[in-house]
């Protein structure tokens, strides 16, 4: 696994979820809509981005772009598909969709890949 040559925190794994959400369409996005996206400010937002570049998980583009490089796309994914699969478990609990993204991002951070994966599997 990707992910298993670097330390994540829970501020980077929100960043990869919304950053592939993001790049999803064309490949890369702003650093603003990231930050509208997540609700801090762009000052932040460039440096977690400076952050993932040092880790080689983002490329930084001219004019505030920025996309997933290879290894960040496939440490993305697998959290971006775990925040998913979070979500749908906790939207058959909470009625608030605020409630179940926390709720999801909360477990997101806090639990192993490997536990995330027995979680997910519990029926």
């Amino acid at each position: 696994m990707a992910n298993s040559q670097i330390t994540l925190t829970s501020s980077n794994i929100k960043y990869l979820v919304v950053l592939y959400q993001l790049c999803a369409e064309n490949g890369e996005t702003r650093c603003v809509y990231v930050a509208d996206k997540l609700g801090v400010s762009k000052p932040s937002v460039h440096t977690m981005m400076d952050n993932l570049k040092q880790m080689d998980i983002i490329s930084k583009k001219k004019y505030g772009t920025v996309a997933l490089t290879e290894k960040g796309i496939e440490v993305a994914e697998l959290y971006h598909d775990y925040f998913i699969g979070l979500k749908e478990k906790f939207g058959k609990i909470f009625s608030n969709k605020s409630d179940v993204n926390s709720a999801a991002y909360a477990m997101l951070c806090e639990i192993s890949p490997s536990g995330l994966e027995e979680l997910l599997a519990y029926k």
